[in-house]
């Protein structure tokens, strides 16, 4: 019943406060001032800050609402994150990594690259927290595997504790991996049938080659 005068509460409510000094208790309050107490459910710690520096957290926060399927508060988030930007200049390091985040947590991996390399130059070029979430996306988007590759080996030089760069980072060697193994095995074979088949087995390698071909054009842009 709520629901379109909840997002519209919050929305307000990010728009027109610091994000510096949004707290929970703050929402809450402002949010009752539309909607009946006694629907505000908190589960936090009503000081917390909403915004902080651990933007692992605001991936799981994107990652969950993904998972309801509520992608209309996520394009909420985006714009949100799009007017802070703008009231701070276009210079906001944090700020477009998060539109990144978002971004990406709908399936547009070129937008979430493309403000998340942002936040990294932003940064002076030395973000590896971006850096993470830029080699994250740049696997699961099914591209550039080398370059995913070489920008999780530079975080996990600088964060050798951030265990989840070390998922990513051997995804992206075993799809590298996978992805050049095949282009050889493709072009034996396309050779091989070229020069005749001479030893059978010519429909089996037809086939194999329709597949590879398949999947190539599945993840073309």
């Amino acid at each position: 019943i709520y629901h379109g005068r909840l997002t519209h509460a919050m929305v307000k409510f990010f728009i027109e406060n610091d994000i510096n000094n949004m707290t929970y208790s703050k929402l809450i309050e402002s949010i009752s001032l539309l909607i009946p107490k006694k629907t505000v459910y908190n589960r936090y710690k009503k000081d917390k800050t909403i915004f902080f520096s651990n933007l692992k957290s605001v991936d799981k926060v994107v990652q969950n609402l993904k998972t309801r399927e509520n992608l209309q508060v996520i394009s909420k988030v985006i714009f949100i994150l799009k007017r802070l930007i703008e009231q701070r200049n276009d210079v906001y390091p944090e700020g477009y990594l998060n539109l990144g985040i978002a971004y990406a947590s709908k399936g547009d991996y070129d937008n979430g690259i493309k403000f998340t390399e942002r936040a990294i130059v932003q940064q002076g070029n030395h973000y590896p927290e971006a850096s993470y979430y830029l080699g994250k996306f740049l696997f699961e988007r099914g591209k550039e595997f080398a370059r995913a590759v070489g920008i999780l080996r530079e975080v996990i030089k600088y964060e050798p504790n951030n265990n989840p760069a070390y998922y990513y980072l051997g995804q992206s060697i075993r799809s590298l991996i996978e992805t050049e193994t095949l282009v050889e095995a493709e072009r034996s074979l396309r050779t091989y049938v070229e020069n005749g088949a001479e030893i059978g087995h010519e429909e089996n390698v037809l086939e194999f080659l329709d597949s590879i071909e398949e999947k190539k054009q599945s993840i073309k842009v």
